[in-house]
């Protein structure tokens, strides 16, 4: 399929999920095509330790309810009001993923919400992208310097993960997580920092 004609579709879908904007907690999209079906699944999760939260700029989002707050459940986070995580308590799923790389059960998981992760896809592959633009890449930024470890676990297909990097540099870690969203060469990826 013609990459134009691949972000075009792409572009409309992500169009039509905003207005309709149902709530899901991955990226998913179907094309078909008399070449055949592209499927690109997405998911990320980063892995923060709990006692380092309030170290980056997530703060979380509560309901009211007769002028009393309550948390959701599950537990959501926005990041400067622009990005949105929910929050996982499934601990021993990442300890299966990043193995003995990170203390999962001293973190907390929290998921990227749909549309973000799509959004940064389309613009990279549009080659209309700019890094300092980028409200997650910025997360991953102050991540790097706000926090001594951290896991970023960007899932391709659901679950598949092809590399793993533990990097201490924030630069080469944006790089190689940009890199991993080339629908060419496209990778399910780790990234630790240590």
């Amino acid at each position: 399929m013609d990459v134009e004609i691949m972000v075009t579709l792409i572009s409309i879908y992500l169009y039509l999920m905003e207005r309709t904007g149902p709530e899901v907690n991955k990226q998913c999209l179907v094309i078909r095509s008399l070449k055949g079906e592209v499927k690109m699944d997405l998911i990320l999760d980063i892995l923060i330790p709990k006692d380092n939260l309030d170290k980056i700029n997530l703060t979380e989002i509560f309901v009211e309810w007769g002028g009393e707050k309550f948390s959701q459940n599950p537990k959501k986070y926005h990041y400067k009001s622009k990005l949105i995580f929910h929050e996982n308590t499934e601990m021993n799923y990442y300890h299966n993923i990043v193995e003995n790389d990170v203390d999962v059960y001293d973190c907390i998981a929290l998921t990227l919400e749909w549309r973000y992760l799509s959004e940064l896809e389309v613009a990279v592959n549009n080659k209309d992208f700019r890094k300092e633009k980028s409200d997650l890449l910025s997360v991953f930024y102050e991540m790097y310097d706000k926090l001594n470890t951290f896991c970023i676990i960007k899932f391709l297909n659901e679950e598949d993960i092809d590399d793993r990097y533990l990097l201490s540099n924030a630069n080469d870690a944006v790089n190689i997580f940009i890199r991993s969203l080339y629908w060419d060469s496209a990778r399910g990826i780790i990234i630790i920092k240590k």
